[in-house]
């Protein structure tokens, strides 16, 4: 089928991002489907909300307890159901998760979001645990999102994107617009407890990246029982001391700017990707040269590659 083949490529081109954004399409087809079956507007459509909230998540750590599926299935649907808020919250995560994948990579962007279903998942409920909120339920990838865009601002906040009415700003401040947003959303209210929790873990996973910690790789490798020991990864860890010395060259030494050659892309020093790290942070990703932007396509596909 054509439209079984445009998903295949789609998937194949955008991976996690991609997959995350096919679930969150067919999570609204069949609330669309449950919504024609079961609503009825003499009753308040009191069947098909009933059955939806089965699969949100509770603001009362009691409920969580009797749906503990609920932990992992909010994501999935948006609730109440409204399609501008639907489609703006896919093109979001879409587009800050292409970012973030371009930069450091698909291991660490799919790492980024497991983990992050999970911590919010847990953080939600140890949250409502100390501040229910009867009669509530929380749903939608609002959470997931404000993970994956703290993570991106933090990473890189001085990345340049253009905006059709405002021209080239920074993603620090888009980033930061959109989780308001996010917020503002569900009214400030407790229900933003997930949202804040998906936050706080975007910037701890960035914080630990740039950090000697090997916790991340030993919570992955909890749900990744492929490898038991921790993958090669694109290091973000900069000291103030590196940086400095960083600051003080505008552009690489010349042995970092030749052609790198096959044999000669397993040897890129760590220190060569984290300047570059450096530079996308401090003036944006358009700013690298094509040297410089090949050097970390290539050690970010190599970082994959030996993940799969």
């Amino acid at each position: 089928m054509e439209i079984q083949r445009h998903i295949k490529e789609f998937l194949a081109l955008n991976k996690t991002i991609g997959l995350v954004i096919v679930v969150m399409v067919g999570g609204a087809i069949l609330q669309l489907l449950l919504y024609l079956i079961f609503a009825d507007e003499t009753n308040n459509d009191v069947v098909y909300h009933g059955i939806m909230q089965k699969f949100l998540l509770p603001t009362e750590f009691s409920r969580i307890l009797t749906q503990p599926w609920s932990l992992l299935t909010f994501p999935i649907f948006t609730y109440p159901f409204a399609i501008f808020s639907f489609l703006i919250n896919a093109w979001l995560f879409y587009t800050f998760g292409r970012i973030f994948q371009q930069i450091i990579g698909e291991y660490e962007t799919r790492r980024l979001t497991v983990l992050s279903l999970i911590a919010i998942g847990i953080g939600s409920a140890v949250a409502y645990l100390l501040l229910p909120m009867k009669g509530a339920v929380y749903g939608g990838i609002g959470a997931l999102l404000a993970s994956l865009v703290v993570a991106s601002i933090t990473l890189v906040p001085n990345y340049t994107i253009n905006l059709m009415l405002f021209g080239p700003v920074q993603l620090v401040w888009v980033g930061v617009v959109v989780v308001i947003l996010e917020l503002a959303q569900v009214g400030f209210t407790r229900l933003c407890l997930p949202i804040l929790v998906g936050a706080g873990f975007g910037y701890a996973y960035v914080q630990l990246l740039r950090g000697d910690s090997d916790i991340l790789d030993r919570v992955w490798n909890l749900f990744n029982k492929r490898s038991k020991e921790p993958k090669p990864k694109i290091k973000v860890a900069y000291n103030a001391q590196k940086q400095q010395s960083y600051k003080k060259t505008e552009s690489f030494t010349p042995n970092t700017q030749k052609e790198i050659s096959p044999t000669e892309e397993e040897q890129v020093p760590q220190e060569v990707i984290d300047a570059i790290l450096d530079k996308i942070s401090e003036k944006g990703y358009d700013k690298l040269s094509r040297q410089e932007k090949e050097i970390l396509y290539k050690a970010s596909r190599k970082s994959d590659k030996r993940e799969v």
